[in-house]
């Protein structure tokens, strides 16, 4: 993505959140509506990664992190119910049972895998990674 799109999906980014920021006036959603129409943006979640999956799923997990936050407004959280609902995610958390045991299981993966390959680390400590990963796969 140029940067020239990316600036362009950002101003229009802008115009999207304008159409449902109530304190906009209506002859700026006007604006901004008619703007959208020109471009041919639409104000559903679009991936422009090319992650498609990866990309979704981050939005959403912001949306329910907004469900969690309780600085965020009754009708932002109304919103990312809906937005969730329509994309079939879960507003609750999973159950202990099935979530990783370490909060931060991938990452503790990558670090062990990023030692077997750095220099500096011991042989002794080598193994360990290795051991740690052929027992969580």
């Amino acid at each position: 993505m140029s940067t020239n799109d990316a600036h362009t999906n950002h101003v229009l980014g802008g115009y999207k959140a304008t159409l449902k920021n109530e304190n906009a006036s209506e002859e700026a959603k006007a604006h901004a509506s008619e703007v959208l129409d020109q471009q041919g943006a639409t104000t559903e979640i679009v991936s422009n990664t090319g992650t498609g999956d990866a990309h979704t799923n981050h939005i959403l997990g912001g949306y329910k992190a907004t469900l969690k936050n309780n600085n965020a407004s009754d009708q932002a959280k109304q919103h990312a119910s809906e937005v969730l609902n329509e994309h079939g995610a879960s507003t609750k958390p999973l159950p202990q049972s099935q979530r990783n045991e370490h909060p931060d299981h991938e990452r503790v993966k990558a670090g062990y895998k990023a030692a077997l390959h750095n220099p500096r680390v011991s042989d002794e400590a080598k193994q360990k990674a290795e051991e740690f990963l052929e027992n969580t796969d």
